[in-house]
């Protein structure tokens, strides 16, 4: 009875329609709302604070997986929403630029260093992919992709940039196939050096 239960509610999350949403980074990104405050999240899409705060709530809205495949991470907030997610037990897979991932700036260096599963590969290749798996096969399942650049240049107006996020199966599906592709390509051989190889950046 209860297994009947689940999987009839696992068919109908199955066949709802799924959610999608499109934000747009563009030259006037750092024009923040008047309306917006700390203590009140801004509802307006084209404030700073909302384009932003939408890839956060992403992140701390996942319960189980983030599978992350981006060039290069360098905005403190995104980076500390990762780091709060990984210390409250999300399992964490990142696969970045390998010249990037080791760069001065970099913040992959501090999600290494509490846990986060990371690969590299050195090529004369430029691993460019931008996104982001959450809860794979999960209810709470969606998928954050786009032209952003997880950088401090393009999220504060430096480039035009979008960002979609999605819970659609079709979309996701291929993204996860591609990670796990990369992530066995990426092998064990290449993966990011021991925390004590970075104590100079500290």
């Amino acid at each position: 009875m209860v297994l009947s239960l689940v999987w009839d509610l696992y068919q109908q999350w199955k066949t709802q329609e799924p959610q999608t949403e499109v934000i747009f980074f563009h030259d006037e990104v750092v024009i923040r709302c008047d309306n917006h405050s700390p203590t009140n999240k801004c509802t307006n899409k084209d404030c700073y604070f909302y384009k932003i705060g939408r890839i956060i709530s992403c992140i701390e809205n996942a319960q189980h997986t983030i599978d992350l495949c981006l060039y290069m991470l360098t905005v403190p907030s995104l980076s500390d929403a990762l780091v709060r997610a990984r210390k409250r037990g999300i399992k964490m897979r990142i696969i970045s630029d390998h010249s990037k991932a080791y760069s001065r700036e970099s913040k992959i260096i501090d999600l290494l260093k509490i846990g986060a599963d990371v690969r590299t590969r050195p090529t004369e290749m430029i691993m460019h992919h931008k996104f982001c798996i959450f809860d794979y096969n999960t209810p709470n399942q969606y998928l954050l992709t786009g032209s952003l650049n997880w950088t401090q240049t393009s999220v504060c107006g430096g480039s035009l940039d979008n960002v979609i996020i999605t819970q659609d199966q079709t979309l996701i599906e291929p993204f996860q196939s591609e990670f796990n592709k990369l992530w066995i390509n990426f092998s064990e051989n290449q993966k990011y050096r021991k925390c004590r190889d970075f104590k100079s950046l500290d």
